[in-house]
């Protein structure tokens, strides 16, 4: 059996790992995958470019300020579209739901980016302006 003060010991040493672990950033592939708030303040900051990979009518319909659509669906345009990007900027990256902006962040990172975050859950959760 565990003493209580052993017991509080280790409530107090889980409850920390669980906070640090909500605060990290999940990565895939060198991607970094933020939640709303994460995106949100990185998006206010100077230095990102966000990235928009849905198709234009859903563009249109509704984006997040300051987003530069880059259809992931246009194969041909989408390549085109990413030869032209800066690789020493840092890019946001955002799609319907999250699988699309996971695609196409990974292109980016295969054509030699380093700094990509990618909005998890995508549009559809955001809640930022």
């Amino acid at each position: 059996m565990i003493s209580s003060k052993y017991f509080k010991q280790i409530f107090v040493l889980f409850s920390m790992l669980i906070l640090i672990s909500s605060c990290r950033i999940n990565r895939i592939d060198g991607i970094n995958r933020l939640n709303n708030q994460q995106f949100a303040r990185k998006a206010h900051k100077a230095g990102y470019v966000i990235l928009d990979v849905r198709t234009p009518s859903e563009y249109d319909s509704a984006h997040i300020a300051g987003s530069i659509l880059m259809n992931l669906k246009d194969s041909l345009s989408f390549i085109e579209d990413l030869t032209k990007l800066d690789p020493s900027k840092k890019y946001l990256i955002y799609c319907r739901s999250g699988v699309r902006s996971l695609k196409a962040s990974r292109a980016l990172k295969a054509s030699g980016i380093k700094k990509v975050n990618d909005l998890q859950g995508g549009f559809k959760n955001w809640t930022g302006a």
